[in-house]
């Protein structure tokens, strides 16, 4: 009886680490959203699907990787890091890509969008 309070007990804390992960890349996403748009804001409108595209496609892989925590042992949380990473930075380096062969004036004229970060 008392290794299933453990496993439950476990699965609980995975899920709530889980879900704090997932509502700090949430918030992090708004604040970076928030600034891109005060940065371009002469071309925000025009960006501004990509930019949801980009906002959308982390939560996703955030949403998925919530899911996916619910479902291992926290032993190997560790080793799906680099995968969570790979996809942000795949997501961030398109959208960069859009900005910069779009609007190359105003992608050079202002910040970096690592500087956003």
């Amino acid at each position: 009886m008392g290794f299933i309070i453990r496993l439950e007990t476990s699965f609980e804390w995975l899920l709530l680490s889980g879900l704090i992960f997932f509502l700090a890349q949430g918030l992090l996403l708004f604040l970076l959203v928030v600034r891109l748009k005060h940065q371009f804001a002469e071309i925000y409108p025009q960006i501004n699907k990509k930019i949801r595209f980009y906002y959308l496609g982390v939560l996703t892989i955030d949403f998925l990787f919530f899911v996916l925590l619910a479902f291992i042992s926290s032993q190997r949380f560790s080793s799906l890091m680099p995968i969570i990473t790979a996809c942000h930075s795949t997501f961030y380096y398109m959208t960069a890509d859009y900005l910069r062969e779009n609007y190359p004036d105003f992608y050079d004229k202002h910040i970096s969008l690592w500087e956003c970060l």
